[in-house]
């Protein structure tokens, strides 16, 4: 568990405080207003989730006025901590994943002072690195004036399923979600999944740890059907675990291979696991199912054995970057050896 840091005031010029610290409920309040202003609602239990319940609780920058915080804040910047392996070592890490500015104090720079507020507390506190997944609006600001280093392209695969997604594009078919048994929201994960992790592909590599309590706070994350499918040997060892998840998005009802973790020595019971996976992702009514996969993974080989292909950046729905900047010397991440899945993603 990490420390929360302690809320600090930083005067960025004569018109604009910030207020930096570990989120509270006060602020996780000031952020919903703040997102509703600009068009989008977040419920408060998803505001919750993201910003309080996970290791100790997001970090968070806010601008404000001399009206006060609560009064007239005008940009955000926050990013929430994670414990990740670097070629298996164990550092503290922050995952970048919300920016705002306000309409009229855009153009004033406030992304980039934000972070770098945020770099500098986060940093002081021991964190080896912050890494993320900008999007096209932002991802130019993080690499030409944060610094950070480029790890793209982002790893994704789509597997068709048949005609059903250019269909959907065409308006011939309706995107649908069929509900079931098995679109109840995951309170519970198999108990030794903290073994098959250290079993895993991910074992000695670099990523995020996704041991128990990691992805047990992940898969709570208000409003979202998790799809939990598991392979056990005959003894009941667990070997093999997949999470699924359905959503209307990009024109069509799009299937998420959210994590696909398998011990290596089980190789044939993956590739089953994974057409169970395909299979419940199609019988809730997706068009496609994607996923997020290094080349060097060793579980690539079954994903491309079940018909999955790389999706081109030039034809994918949304552009996404990755990348991270480090905080202490020798510290890098490379795409050899580093491990992801759309769990990394604070989207879905």
């Amino acid at each position: 568990m990490l420390t929360p840091q302690p809320a600090r005031i930083v005067q960025l010029d004569d018109q604009i405080e910030v207020w930096t610290g570990t989120a509270t409920e006060e602020t996780i309040e000031i952020i919903g207003r703040m997102f509703a202003a600009q068009g989008e609602k977040r419920s408060p239990e998803l505001l919750r989730w993201q910003y309080l319940e996970h290791l100790g609780g997001a970090h968070v920058c806010i601008a404000h006025t001399k009206a006060g915080l609560s009064a007239e804040p005008v940009a955000l910047y926050a990013a929430f901590p994670t414990r990740f392996q670097l070629r298996g070592r164990e550092v503290v890490a922050y995952q970048s994943f919300d920016t705002l500015t306000s309409l009229a104090f855009r153009g004033r720079g406030l992304f980039v002072r934000l972070a770098e507020v945020a770099y500098r507390q986060i940093a002081e506190a021991g964190a080896s690195l912050v890494y993320g997944i900008p999007n096209s609006e932002s991802f130019g600001g993080f690499v030409r004036r944060l610094g950070w280093s480029v790890l793209d392209p982002l790893p994704m695969l789509i597997r068709p399923i048949g005609l059903r997604y250019l269909r959907a594009r065409l308006g011939i078919r309706r995107p649908m979600t069929h509900a079931s048994a098995s679109t109840v929201a995951i309170t519970n994960l198999p108990s030794d999944v903290s073994d098959l992790f250290r079993r895993s592909q991910y074992a000695g590599t670099s990523g995020v740890i996704r041991d128990a309590e990691y992805l047990m706070w992940r898969v709570r994350r208000p409003n979202s059907t998790y799809r939990c499918i598991e392979s056990r040997t005959i003894d009941g060892q667990l070997i093999g675990l997949a999470l699924v998840e359905i959503a209307a998005k990009h024109g069509g009802t799009i299937g998420y291979l959210m994590e696909f973790m398998v011990d290596p020595m089980y190789t044939e019971q993956a590739d089953q696991l994974l057409q169970r996976a395909v299979k419940v992702a199609a019988a809730a009514g997706a068009d496609v199912v994607l996923a997020w996969s290094m080349p060097d993974d060793p579980t690539h080989k079954v994903l491309r054995h079940r018909g999955f292909r790389s999706l081109s950046p030039r034809i994918s729905p949304i552009e996404l970057h990755l990348g991270y900047r480090a905080f202490q010397e020798g510290i890098s991440v490379s795409r050899d050896g580093l491990r992801w899945s759309y769990l990394d993603s604070d989207t879905v």
